[in-house]
């Protein structure tokens, strides 16, 4: 499995990547991410800051990868390149958990709530924080889009399954959902919203209060005004207080 979900560090299917094995643990993330990765969008990640790749140090990359990812049961390697009829380069039969996240959220949503809040559930325990994490803004730079979307679908499914909870009354699995969501974009207040509602479910007042202000710091941190929504969830749920 190569993990892209909050890991700095990247699995592959025959190990876990070393610290000054860095390239190889790119290329490989770049690969799953990619269907088909061309020559020139190879040597983009070889060469984040611009300049030439030589073919000799492509060529040695890709058979690192190659080596590390290793083959099938059938002995076919994992990372293959394309026919003569096809330029490019492709991994097969590798596991991402980011797709795996999206084949979960994808039918939960058109399966009975039931059945659909274990594997919203299931998709938000892959994550471990904001994907890609950890890593020096040097690099992954063509994942900027990429995380972009992870974080929308991360959020949008945190905030999902926190208010199918909070319809059940369940206020633990309501605070679980929503602090996944926010380890990913703890700017996003329909987030704190349901942590707000869980945890006067919950009667825990101090927590609540502690949450308020760390939502507060927060947007004073960056100049932000609290949205309406916010303010009215927080009045309501001190008012459960009274």
């Amino acid at each position: 499995m190569i993990s892209i979900l909050g890991a700095v560090e990247i699995t592959g299917a025959r190990g876990t990547v070393d610290s000054d094995r860095r390239t190889r643990a790119e290329l490989a993330a770049f690969l799953v991410l990619h269907p088909v990765a061309t020559v020139p969008q190879i040597d983009e990640v070889l060469s984040p800051c611009g300049g030439l790749t030589n073919p000799k140090t492509r060529n040695t990359r890709l058979r690192d990868v190659r080596r590390w990812l290793g083959h099938d049961d059938g002995g076919q390697p994992f990372f293959r390149r394309m026919t003569k009829h096809a330029e490019g380069h492709r991994l097969v039969g590798v596991e991402c958990d980011w797709i795996q996240f999206q084949l979960l959220h994808d039918i939960a949503l058109q399966v009975p709530r039931n059945q659909g809040q274990g594997l919203l559930r299931r998709a938000l325990e892959l994550v471990r924080g904001r994907p890609f994490s950890g890593v020096s803004t040097t690099y992954y730079s063509w994942a900027e889009p990429i995380v972009e979307d992870i974080n929308d679908k991360v959020v949008n499914s945190a905030s999902l399954l926190a208010n199918w909870y909070l319809e059940a009354g369940d206020g633990p699995g309501a605070l679980w959902a929503a602090s996944r969501g926010l380890d990913v974009a703890r700017e996003r207040e329909e987030l704190w919203r349901h942590r707000f509602r869980a945890l006067a479910l919950l009667g825990d007042h101090s927590g609540l209060e502690e949450a308020v202000q760390r939502l507060e710091a927060l947007l004073a941190d960056h100049g932000w005004a609290m949205e309406e929504e916010t303010s009215e969830t927080i009045r309501m749920v001190q008012a459960t207080r009274r």
